[in-house]
């Protein structure tokens, strides 16, 4: 525990009363006595005591209650008892088992038990830490000092243990500061104090509930924003992501339309037709016409004087060979 050194000088402090006190434990038979532990965890030694005397009032002897139903059991010692439900089914438990083992419920053979294996043998039927320890330190004679969520809050009301210690904590630091021979009377103080201080005990534990339910109400709201921190987040990625393949598609249907028009064929673009030739001017026109006149007419000319001179030399050659035959 945090800060033991400085808490064991305020817990010698607050123990010293208990040193001019007798030991004002009862005495009963150990069955009993393991019944009152389990009935005063988180309760009050008065409560505990009143409960006894009402199943010693209902049931036979011990074998009975053993076999009889919580439902039962729970309406003999109250239905608003602080958790009654949950003890007696404890306690039923414990006393099977240990009556399955030992066919016993006096206890006797689990006191022959050396006191190192004891308290771990009480565990493993189903008995509380606390319960443990009482019956190691009221029956067995071991050195244990009980603890229950009542007294972790008594000392912690009176600054005498680290602030929200666990209970197995305590525990180990008070089997320190008080020795074996003083372990009963501390024990028996305790459970005084805690009588007297109940309405403050009760008190304190709602403020603190307060506490917690005002953090269990924070951590929601935060792990609320949190989440919807993640979700924004997540949608935008989700945004960021679709524009960004948006971007990518448009990109490739941009290039698919580049290279069709890259590889498709050229077509010619026709060429305008040439200009009409501008009208000749008339006398230019005349003056050509009466040219290539001029040129058919010599031709013509010239072509048909050849004929004759051919037509002509042909037959004086032919005259000639007739008059040398």
């Amino acid at each position: 525990m945090k800060n033991a050194a400085d808490y064991e000088k305020k817990l010698k402090k607050f123990l010293a009363p208990m040193r001019s006190r007798r030991d004002t434990a009862q005495e009963m038979p150990p069955v009993e006595l393991l019944i009152v532990s389990v009935l005063e965890e988180n309760a009050s030694r008065k409560a505990a005591l009143k409960a006894i005397e009402n199943i010693r009032a209902e049931y036979v002897d011990w074998n009975e209650l053993r076999v009889s139903q919580p439902k039962e059991i729970l309406e003999t010692i109250g239905k608003d008892y602080p958790q009654g439900r949950t003890k007696i089914e404890s306690l039923l438990k414990a006393m099977n088992l240990i009556f399955d083992r030992t066919y016993d419920l006096t206890l006797e053979a689990i006191a022959k038990m050396p006191k190192r294996d004891l308290r771990r043998y009480m565990l493993e039927v189903g008995l509380s830490p606390y319960v443990a320890a009482a019956m190691m330190l009221q029956e067995f004679g071991g050195h244990a000092i009980p603890v229950d969520r009542h007294l972790a809050d008594l000392l912690e009301i009176n600054e005498l243990v680290y602030p929200d210690s666990e209970i197995d904590d305590i525990q180990g630091f008070l089997e320190r500061v008080i020795n074996q021979k003083d372990a009963l009377k501390a024990h028996e103080f305790f459970r005084q104090q805690i009588e007297k201080s109940a309405k403050q005990i009760a008190k304190f534990r709602q403020h603190k509930q307060a506490q917690l339910d005002k953090q269990e109400r924070e951590a929601k709201e935060a792990a609320a924003k949190a989440q919807a921190a993640k979700e924004a987040a997540q949608k935008a990625a989700e945004a960021k992501q679709a524009a960004k393949e948006a971007a990518q598609a448009k990109r490739a249907k941009k290039a698919k339309t580049a290279k069709k028009t890259k590889s498709a064929p050229k077509t010619k673009v026709a060429k305008k037709p040439a200009k009409a030739a501008k009208k000749p001017a008339p006398k230019a026109t005349k003056k050509v016409a009466k040219s290539a006149a001029r040129k058919t007419t010599t031709k013509a000319s010239t072509t048909s004087a050849k004929k004759t001179t051919k037509k002509t030399v042909k037959k004086s050659a032919a005259k000639s060979a007739k008059k040398k035959k």
